[in-house]
């Protein structure tokens, strides 16, 4: 089983612990803005192992051809990584000046969406499909 085609999901699953504990153990009312730069710069570093690593040559599986590693979803990976690193760095000001009191779960919520998604483009079968569907 090769687990190793799954690193950029695992790493996107700890950013979102790292979020969901930030959370946690800030007081609320209080700015939760150093969590929009705590998702951007792990954003950056997953684009970054991306980037760096790219994609094996043919089509790798893991779980029995439940995972597709292949180049398109590679490609998509790095289009959705970049998309939610862009949507952090975005909503940062914007939360801010707004006094939103649900920074915390909207940077949690940006996270588990994108693992979703970069899971949703690398399903191999419907079963895949329909749970990277209902994480979203």
């Amino acid at each position: 089983m090769r687990l190793d085609l799954l690193t950029p999901e695992f790493a996107v699953l700890g950013l979102a612990l790292i979020v969901f504990l930030g959370d946690l153990f800030t007081k609320d009312g209080k700015s939760k803005r150093f969590l929009g730069w705590i998702c951007a710069i792990g954003f950056a570093g997953i684009l970054g192992y991306l980037l760096k690593h790219g994609s094996d040559a043919g089509a790798p599986t893991a779980f029995g051809g439940m995972f597709i590693a292949d180049g398109l979803g590679y490609v998509f990976k790095v289009m959705i990584v970049a998309a939610a690193m862009l949507a952090a760095l975005a909503s940062i000001d914007y939360l801010d000046d707004r006094n939103v009191l649900w920074q915390g779960e909207y940077y949690f919520l940006l996270v588990m969406v994108t693992v979703a998604m970069m899971c949703l483009v690398s399903a191999g079968d419907l079963l895949t499909l329909y749970v990277a569907l209902e994480l979203n």
